[in-house]
């Protein structure tokens, strides 16, 4: 009964083979450690630019929309540049070094000498020439410093999980694999995300120091982290199999790169995936952000609540990742899998913005909770994020990488690069045009007059995220891909 009980306990939650364990494990610690380092970046990158002098949420779609995405295009044209002289191994050391060196410049030059560095006078004569309406603009250039910050921030995303950590996990995995440890290795991040949160909460109310100087610390956590990484990829590649995988280079440059991707409907599908998850979510973020500021104006109030929000979605991620997510992908198939998550945007996102413009109508229901009825908007769009975050890593990023298991050297590497990196940011960026588009259509300068507009946005961007869904299904069955 006792063996019966652990053969099913193992099948069900840990169906891993004894000869594959050492490679999982050590594959599940560096996405941890890697999501170690996302977690207090996430903590962070929102509310140094929301927070910031003469700043807001309405500075968000300026840099997601005009900053980070050329700078995300950049990342690209380097890893192209890169794939085609060096080895995987080398490019991993290349990019955690840039980064490691990055974090130590904003943390020890940079923001201790912000007043130095700031621009303020010529800030000032920008926002008399554009007006109060276009403040925004203006504090992206005043908070360069802090601008600076989000868009590495951004990057060690996009570099570090998009490109690096699934580009060699892709390349190790069989889809048969794929289908029984993805769900562990996205968890380990999600368990290692929870913990670094809760310390990090901890650190800031208890350590009585400076921000600057808790900045430091925070830098000097990243750059062990980043050690540790370098440490443990070169262990995992002194596996003969890895070795043989790691050797291969590849030959398109990045406008190749680019080229080959809209020709093939299969990779379209993929770009118009992964661009809805980044536009439909901001939209919707960008909203409850400014809601979340009128609620907590003091920037520590506002970092605890991120904090307390960004613990809960991996807590419960992870439990989704072991318990649910891996037994239905294997059970259930590929395609209800994936289509989970645009259900979910689709859903809780109308609801929200819905709930946003009618805010009046929801008064007796926050009176009878005791809560003002701002404080009920904040809540019910951390509910929405929190459902958006749990299913887009409990089900969209495990049925997004096995899609680019069977695809070639060239596509598995440089496409996913460009599609997960470019599409992405492409996708928060749209967000961010919208967003813009519609607030000077508007006259306004603020986003909580136009929610009701972003609806029909929202409908269309997951229907076609739904039809890409479809399509690369019944590819990888008609390839017999058991998924």
């Amino acid at each position: 009964m006792l063996k019966k009980t652990k053969n099913y306990l193992l099948e069900n939650f840990f169906p891993i083979k004894k000869e594959e364990l050492k490679k999982i494990l050590f594959i599940c610690l560096l996405k941890g450690i890697i999501s170690s380092v996302y977690a207090l970046l996430t903590n962070l990158k929102d509310v140094v630019i929301i927070g910031a002098e003469g700043s807001g949420a309405e500075a968000l779609p300026v840099i997601r929309g005009f900053f980070v995405l050329p700078f995300s295009i950049l990342l690209v044209v380097v890893y192209s540049y890169l794939s085609n002289k060096y080895k995987p191994t080398k490019i991993f050391y290349i990019i955690m070094s840039f980064f490691s060196i990055s974090f130590i410049l904003y943390s020890f030059v940079l923001r201790p000498n912000e007043i130095f560095f700031s621009p303020n006078k010529s800030a000032e004569k920008l926002l008399n020439i554009l007006g109060s309406n276009n403040y925004h603009w203006v504090a992206v250039y005043k908070n360069w410093i802090h601008s600076f910050f989000y868009i590495l921030s951004e990057l060690w995303l996009q570099a570090t999980i998009f490109i690096l950590f699934w580009e060699f996990v892709n390349r190790v995995c069989s889809i048969n694999q794929a289908k029984r440890s993805y769900n562990l290795f996205i968890a380990s991040g999600g368990i290692f995300n929870f913990t670094t949160s809760i310390l990090f909460y901890n650190f800031l109310k208890y350590f009585k120091g400076s921000f600057n100087l808790k900045f430091k610390f925070v830098a000097i956590y990243i750059n062990f982290c980043i050690l540790l990484l370098i440490i443990i990829y070169y262990f995992l590649n002194k596996n003969r199999d890895i070795q043989k995988l790691s050797k291969q280079k590849t030959k398109l440059s990045f406008l190749e790169s680019i080229k080959h991707i809209f020709s093939s409907k299969y990779l379209i599908c993929l770009l118009i995936m992964t661009v809805s998850l980044g536009l439909g979510s901001n939209l919707i973020s960008i909203t409850w952000k400014a809601n979340l500021k009128n609620l907590y104006p003091i920037k520590s109030d506002f970092i605890n609540f991120m904090i307390k929000v960004n613990s809960l979605e991996h807590l419960i991620s992870a439990i989704f990742l072991i318990f649910i997510s891996g037994n239905i992908i294997r059970k259930r198939g590929w395609k209800i899998s994936a289509s989970i998550t645009p259900l979910v945007i689709l859903i809780t996102g109308s609801l929200f913005f819905i709930s946003s413009k009618f805010r009046t109508s929801l008064y007796p229901f926050s009176s009878f909770l005791g809560i003002s009825t701002l404080k009920l908007i904040v809540i019910l769009g951390a509910i929405q994020v929190l459902s958006t975050k749990i299913s887009r890593y409990a089900f969209y990023d495990m049925t997004k990488e096995i899609a680019y298991i069977p695809l070639d050297n060239e596509s598995r590497t440089k496409g996913k690069a460009a599609i997960d990196t470019i599409g992405s940011r492409f996708g928060k960026s749209a967000s961010s045009y919208i967003h813009l588009f519609i607030l000077w259509i508007a006259h306004t300068g603020s986003v909580l007059n136009i929610t009701i507009f972003l609806i029909p946005i929202l409908i269309l961007i997951c229907t076609g995220w739904l039809y890409s869904v479809k399509y690369i299904s019944s590819k990888l069955k008609s390839h017999n891909y058991n998924v």
